[in-house]
């Protein structure tokens, strides 16, 4: 791989992923990309690059950027109820669209029990989806239960939620 190639690489990932490649490590971008090239059609990661720079391919590109297919992993510690990760959630679904294959786990956690089976079970009160959650996310994620608000199980089930130990917690 040529230096202009790298740099094409890196700033493709950078912007896509966050990620910083280390221009030295030619040989790692190289056993990512391989796979990648191969199950795109290309016969060389030059010819991949190639078609990068010549078009904007998004599916291609993303599949450059996330080449581990690694998820994001967020934990939300000291969730409480879950309004916190259950955002997460509803903004992650909003945006997939625009990051086709990413995949993103949310995890919340916290010291009561009690806070976590009320975060499982996604059913708020009006009061509690009234503050700061917009309407058309209420309408699109919740169903209206007597006079509670329920989240749709597509969201509910995007989440794990685990008891956090005090020692973990510190």
């Amino acid at each position: 791989m040529t230096l202009d190639e790298i740099s094409v690489l890196a700033e493709l990932v950078r912007r896509r992923s966050g990620v910083v490649i280390d221009r030295d490590k030619t040989y790692l971008i190289e056993t990512r990309l391989a796979p990648v090239a191969r199950r795109e059609g290309f016969t060389t990661i030059s010819e991949l690059i190639g078609e990068l720079q010549a078009r904007r391919n998004e599916t291609l590109m993303w599949a450059v950027a996330k080449a581990r297919s690694a998820p994001v992993r967020i934990w939300s510690l000291g969730c409480s109820t879950g309004q916190e990760p259950y955002s997460l959630a509803m903004l992650v679904e909003e945006e997939r669209g625009h990051y086709p294959g990413l995949k993103v786990e949310i995890f919340g956690g916290d010291l009561s029990e009690r806070c976590l089976e009320k975060a499982s079970s996604g059913l708020y009160t009006q009061f509690e989806v009234q503050r700061g959650l917009p309407a058309r996310l209420l309408v699109k994620y919740f169903d209206k239960i007597d006079d509670a608000w329920v989240l749709s199980p597509r969201i509910r089930q995007a989440l794990f939620f685990h008891p956090s130990s005090r020692r973990q917690a510190a």
